[in-house]
């Protein structure tokens, strides 16, 4: 059982970094060819940037890989649909993810499920996916592209920092909000609004303890899976920027490791490059996160 559950462990931290390299194989074709060659020029020479006339390049880069990605008309059913179906393949592949690696929390977990229990019509079960994980998803999507936006005209360090700060304190709040409104519309008329705003605090500490405890017998299990994939677009960001960072900092190495230069095609293939990191980073981190379980 121990095999399986490490063997668990190295899938998930391969399928994660797959995933972002398969996203890296049709990246460079999704950004127009001055983006790729400044972008290429930058990780090759940190100074091109100056010369480039940018207050920042890789917000400029994100941004126009986010539009090719959900559509550069963000209210709109495209944008909307294609958010949704990410977040449904994030809840399904977190949920398999569970089921294999902590079985037997979830089980726990499920036992202290407040909304869960909740859910008694196949409406409320709809409700709560719309809810919980398609609103919310989509909303925190739009919110991201727009802070990184701002970002994209932001010359300071320091303000750019706060604003990805201000990304993950808006993203909570949005999770937060999509719980009240589910509860309020499960216990309005039993409990009262005062009584379930107190409630939802106790909601989002047992998801919160979930979320850094697998294994405690006071969280909420399933629920937890919500609050990951809302967060997902903000993570993506700081995966990117880390892997940018990276990129940038090996591209002298390139000269002198001939595996890199083939690992890393930055002059031809610039955001493949940066996803290759990615890929790399985002396996590592899910095996230390998964790794004490």
């Amino acid at each position: 059982m121990e095999f399986l559950k490490d063997l668990g462990i190295i899938s998930t931290g391969l399928a994660v970094g797959g995933a972002f390299l398969a996203l890296g194989w049709r990246a460079d074709g999704l950004i127009s060819q001055k983006a790729s060659s400044n972008l290429s020029s930058y990780l090759l020479d940190p100074g091109r940037e100056r010369s480039i006339g940018t207050a920042s390049l890789w917000p400029q880069v994100f941004v126009e890989f986010f539009d090719q990605i959900f559509g550069q008309k963000h209210f709109s059913f495209k944008c909307f649909f294609r958010s949704a179906i990410a977040s449904i393949l994030a809840v399904t592949i977190s949920l398999i993810i569970m089921i294999i690696l902590f079985e037997n929390a979830l089980a726990k977990g499920q036992e202290n499920e407040i909304i869960s229990s909740l859910l008694i019509k196949p409406a409320d079960i709809l409700l709560m996916t719309f809810l919980l994980n398609i609103i919310p998803d989509y909303i925190s999507l739009l919110e991201t592209r727009y802070i990184i936006g701002l970002i994209r005209n932001t010359k300071s360090f320091i303000v750019k920092f706060l604003w990805l700060i201000v990304d993950l304190v808006a993203t909570f709040f949005i999770f937060y909000i999509a719980i009240l409104l589910l509860l309020i519309y499960l216990l309005y008329e039993q409990v009262g609004i005062y009584n379930i705003i107190e409630f939802s605090g106790g909601v989002l500490d047992r998801i919160l303890q979930f979320a850094t405890n697998p294994t405690s017998d006071k969280g909420s299990g399933t629920t937890v899976i919500f609050l990951w994939t809302t967060f997902f677009t903000s993570v993506w960001v700081w995966l990117y920027i880390v892997s940018h960072t990276i990129t940038r900092l090996v591209g002298p190495l390139r000269k002198s490791i001939r595996f890199l230069q083939y690992l890393l095609p930055v002059d031809t293939k610039p955001l493949q490059s940066v996803c290759t990191v990615m890929a790399v980073i985002s396996c590592l981190i899910t095996w230390v996160i998964l790794a004490p379980f």
